[in-house]
């Protein structure tokens, strides 16, 4: 599964023209799974300077499925980063898939 989540996350920054130290990166929004889940899964997939920006909005909710993803974005418009800087959000779903989405404030 990490596997799965690094290479999301690395074609999400190629994709956007980021590189995993660009200042420009204010947050990683994981998944609504549990806080050992995303310390053993979704953290060490990261690279090592994005690991250190993770905030948890949906520990109140529980995994959503595809909904993670979603509730995510709506926290972003909720809650806008600073300008000109970017969120990645960070999604996993059975049968190893894992997606990536970089947004821009």
């Amino acid at each position: 599964m990490r596997a799965c989540v690094k290479h999301a996350v690395d074609d999400a920054l190629d994709d956007a023209h980021l590189s995993p130290d660009a200042p420009g990166i204010d947050s990683v929004l994981p998944c609504f799974l549990g806080q050992t889940f995303i310390d053993w899964t979704i953290r060490p997939a990261l690279p090592t300077p994005l690991q250190d920006k993770i905030r948890r909005y949906g520990s109140h909710t529980g995994h959503l499925g595809g909904g993670d993803l979603t509730a995510n974005l709506a926290f972003t418009l909720k809650q806008p980063p600073p300008p000109e800087s970017h969120t990645l959000l960070v999604s996993v779903g059975a049968g190893y898939c894992a997606t990536c989405l970089v947004v821009r404030a």
